[in-house]
Formats: C-alpha cells, structure tokens, sequence
C-alpha cells in the first residue's frame, strides 16, 4: 500500500491521527473554538465520518446499542 507516496508493507500498522483533523476548519465549522453548541444542529462544513466513537461497518463496536440505550435511561432519571 502506498499512503502519501510513502510504501507501507504489509502488516504494518497505521494510526490516524484525528484530534489535527477534529481542529481543521475544511472539517469542522469554526474548529479551533470550544463550543459545545456545535453538536446541537448540523452546520457545515462538517464531515460526519471524523465522529465514529464507536466505529463504522462490520468492526463496529458490538456495544454500541448497549450504550445508546444506557445513555437514554441515564438522562430519563
């Protein structure tokens, strides 16, 4: 695999470094600010795929659904 013109061979292990693209103004609206409002409507530009604290596709967390429904009752108390 080549990333960037740099060639990986196999087996090697690739960490994406997200906290620098969470703080990119192509990805997040005003990215460098705290505000927590950002989450409450969508505004753009915003790349959905940077947020997937619990994975995407067939390696997707199994808890997920578990934690969802866990975070409903805690906020329903």
């Amino acid at each position: 695999m080549t990333v960037s013109g740099y060639k990986l061979p196999a087996g090697t292990f690739v960490l994406a470094h997200t906290g620098a693209a969470c703080r990119s103004e192509e990805n997040f609206w005003r990215a460098r600010e705290y505000l927590p409002e950002r989450w409450s409507e969508v505004r753009e530009p915003h790349a959905a795929s940077l947020v997937a604290p619990f994975g995407r596709g067939r390696r997707m967390c199994p808890g997920k659904r578990f934690v969802e429904l866990e975070l409903q009752l805690l906020l329903a108390k």
